[in-house]
């Protein structure tokens, strides 16, 4: 229920402050658009685990290829699309939620909550959109709380 909850208002604010622009190619439409193949596996833990992001919904990786792949090949930090207010839009949300919480009060319930959200597959087997920015500022918050990521 409570994680349900969470979803309803995430999408809430995503819709409220996420754009689309269905002029411009993202991810495996631009990949084919340009003919070009992938040096990232996304299907990769040892690869996933070289992506972070900023707090304004920029994407990056550590290892150049990869980075190169983000940002040419797959388009996913184009400054005229809107995967990067939609990333910032979903992780404005989850902040919201975190701010919430009463001066003193102990976060790593919540965050604890927020992580089995973020990792939890629908239907279809897919994680929630922007997933990516949320596990990662969920994954730094309980860091920084002195606990340790489940996922």
């Amino acid at each position: 229920m409570y994680i349900d909850l969470l979803y309803v208002i995430f999408n809430a604010l995503r819709n409220k402050y996420g754009k689309v622009n269905p002029n411009r190619f993202t991810c495996d439409t631009m990949k084919k658009e340009k003919g070009n193949v992938l040096h990232i596996n996304p299907l990769s833990l040892s690869d996933m685990k070289t992506i972070t992001y900023d707090n304004l919904g920029k994407i990056y990786s550590s290892n150049e290829n990869y980075q190169k792949d983000l940002d040419d090949v797959l388009n996913l930090n184009d400054p005229t699309g809107y995967l990067i207010s939609n990333r910032q839009a979903a992780l404005k949300s989850l902040i919201s939620r975190l701010r919430e919480l009463k001066p003193g009060q102990d976060a790593m319930p919540l965050l604890r909550k927020l992580e089995k959200y973020c990792f939890k597959l629908n239907e279809n087997g897919e994680y929630p959109e922007y997933a990516g920015i949320l596990q990662w500022y969920v994954k730094k918050q309980i860091r920084h709380h002195g606990g340790m990521a489940l996922f």
